[in-house]
């Protein structure tokens, strides 16, 4: 519960992501609720998004996949340390909180082995369906690194 907190406060304090259009204000104080989400952002149920990003100049395409509260998220990016191209899985948890629907992510492995991926910094997504009926994301990693995220439905 502290680590929701802790993530969301740092999601809303970072100005110059944060900071387009949309309802959050820096430093606004916030709870998250005790209660997990249904996986469901203003009335649409949750089972797959793409999550596409930019983190410090490296592309990030992500696919979570969720059932209730609680799901997986398989990214792909371009590893400096590794020299190639590589992916990281994730656990997620959702909650609801009144600034969006909170992503926290948890133990970041290698997906093919499953052994802990040290490197990689656990991504924490905050989501909000806009008036205009738009959903608008952000992530904030664990080492506080923040970017604005492009979420589109998975291709089937």
């Amino acid at each position: 519960m502290k680590k929701l907190s802790c993530l969301l406060a740092l999601l809303l304090s970072s100005t110059g992501v944060v900071n387009t259009n949309t309802a959050f204000a820096a430093g606004a104080k916030s709870t998250v609720t005790s209660n997990p989400t249904n996986g469901q952002i203003a009335q649409r149920s949750i089972t797959c998004l793409r999550l596409d990003y930019n983190a410090g100049g490296v592309i990030h395409n992500g696919v979570l996949s969720m059932n209730g509260a609680r799901g997986i998220l398989v990214t792909e990016f371009f590893s400096e340390a590794l020299g190639r191209r590589t992916r990281v899985q994730q656990d997620i948890e959702a909650r609801d909180t009144p600034e969006g629907l909170l992503l926290a992510g948890y133990r970041p492995v290698f997906p093919e082995t499953n052994r802990p991926y040290p490197s990689y910094s656990p991504d924490n997504f905050l989501l909000k369906v806009t008036p205009e009926n738009d959903v608008v994301a952000f992530n904030c990693d664990d080492a506080r690194v923040c970017a604005p995220v492009r979420v589109s439905p998975c291709r089937r």
